[in-house]
Parts: C-alpha cells; structure tokens; sequence
C-alpha cells in the first residue's frame, strides 16, 4: 500500500487537480497526473498509485455530488425576468440536465440545441461529437432564454455562441464558476458546488434511477466505461447509507435499544431435564 510519504504528496497532487475552476475531480486527468509523477510511480508502483487515486476520487466524487433537494434549491436561485437571471436559468438546467462538461457548455452555438427534437450537440474531449438528450425544463428555460435574454446581453453580440456575458461576449469557465459557486451559497448549501457537481450528480441520478451504465457512459462522453463505473460503486455506497440510516437491525444503536434473548431470564430446571439449548428454546 502507499506509505504516508507518498500519500500527503498524492493528495496534493489530487488536491490541486480537484480545485481547478474548468474541471472538477475527473478519473482520467487525475490519473495522467499521477503517471507523470516518476517519484511516485517509483516509490510505490503503477498499480497501488492508480488504486489510491481511485479511492481519494470515489470520495471527492461522494462528497460532491447534491441530493434532489440540493439540486432543486440550486435550480430555483436565479430570479427576476432579467435577461442574466434567464441566461443563469438555462445554464443551471442544462448542466444538470445534460451532465455537460463546462468546455462543452461554454462552446455550444445557437444551433447545438434542437428544441424541437429535444437533445443537445456538443464536441467533447478529442473534439469528439455526441448527442445528449434534454429534459423538459431544460428546454423550456433555454427557450426563454433565447426569446427574453439572449436578445438583450450586449444587443445579442456578433457571436454565434448560445451563452453570452453582458457585453455580448461568449461566457468563460471561471465566470460560471463564480456564478455556481454563488447560487449555491445563496441556497445555503454547504458542499463545494462547481460545474463538475452538476455533472457528477446527473450521472449519480441516472444510475440510481435505473440506466445502464453503458448508455451513462455515452452521455458522458467518457472513453472508458471503468471512468463511468465510479459512479456505480457511488450508487452502491449511497445505497449502503440509505440502509445502515433506515433499517432498524442495521442501525449503530445502543445493545438496549433492542430486546436481547440473553436477557430474559432462564426458567428454573426442574431436576435431571436437559439444559436449555437442547429444548428448542436456546435463551442464549
């Protein structure tokens, strides 16, 4: 196993790749980094590397993903009919709705969501072209967007890109950063909130849902479907809370909350009868 040396310096290392605003704690660019590392892989191996990176990111990712009540909070905090409000609307809805990447996002044009067929196309890692599907209110708050908002950010600007800043120029990763870390101290939530949230809990959601991994993994647009498999083992640990917090013989309660056989009292034994476990009443 990694020793405690190498540890501290792989938990920095994740640390710093975990806090950077364009992308959230994400297997792949973890594990590159991790590769790149000659000490550790020195010290400790390829394989044990890539397992404590695999564990530190199963708990960054548990740590961030929101429950529904967290999303729907996060979701309702843009409010007025300014054209910013609607802009900030769409793009809350369509993060979670589509699970897209920030890059993704921020290089969406006008035409790359189909209202009518209700999916989103976007160029992903390696300029890779994928077709997401978009829920309802995704959809009707970019459609809001494009009649009341868009229209007024900068006189619409001389760019095709769907999401414009005031001054009619395209958004950039740090601005929605800074505007999904507002919000979310707004609704009071107390996790770190970035755009990699978003993302991380619609995968969360699809899986504990129901969806298959493969087609997780095709929204995703993951290479790799043991990236998407982090979410499984997720799904599993949300499953394993959900039990040991409901389920009365599971919960970690006082031995009295519960009554014990090897407290009632043993009857008497009448003279020469057999001891108790043998009678088919075993008090122990």
């Amino acid at each position: 196993l990694v020793g405690p040396g190498e540890r501290a310096v792989l938990l920095e290392v994740l640390h710093r790749g975990r806090h950077r605003h364009d992308v959230g704690p994400d297997r792949e660019g973890v594990l590159d980094r991790e590769r790149r590392n000659s000490t550790l892989l020195d010290r400790a191996g390829r394989h044990e590397i890539e397992r404590a990176a695999e564990r530190v990111l199963l708990r960054a990712v548990i740590d961030g993903v929101l429950n529904l009540a967290e999303v729907k909070i996060l979701l309702s905090q843009p409010t007025g009919g300014t054209p910013g409000a609607s802009r900030d609307t769409a793009i809350l809805e369509l993060l979670y709705s589509t699970g897209l990447r920030v890059s993704e996002l921020i290089g969406l044009h006008t035409g790359d969501v189909d209202l009518e067929g209700g999916f989103v196309r976007c160029l992903g890692k390696g300029s890779k072209e994928r077709i997401i599907p978009v829920g309802e209110p995704a959809l009707a708050a970019v459609h809001r967007y494009l009649q009341l908002g868009r229209p007024f950010l900068g006189k619409g600007g001389k760019t095709s890109h769907l999401f414009l800043n005031r001054f009619g120029r395209g958004l950039t990763r740090q601005s929605i950063h800074r505007m999904l870390v507002g919000y979310a101290r707004q609704a009071g939530i107390q996790k770190v909130v970035t755009p990699h949230t978003l993302r991380h809990s619609f995968a969360t959601h699809l899986l504990a849902g129901g969806a298959d991994l493969r087609s997780v993994q095709e929204m995703l647009g993951h290479a790799d479907v043991s990236t998407t498999q982090v979410y499984t083992h997720l799904s599993h640990q949300r499953l394993k809370d959900i039990y040991f917090d409901s389920h009365p013989r599971a919960k970690k309660s006082p031995v009295n909350d519960y009554p014990r056989l090897a407290a009632r009292p043993e009857p008497a034994a009448a003279a020469g009868a057999l001891p108790a476990y043998h009678s088919g009443r075993c008090w122990l």
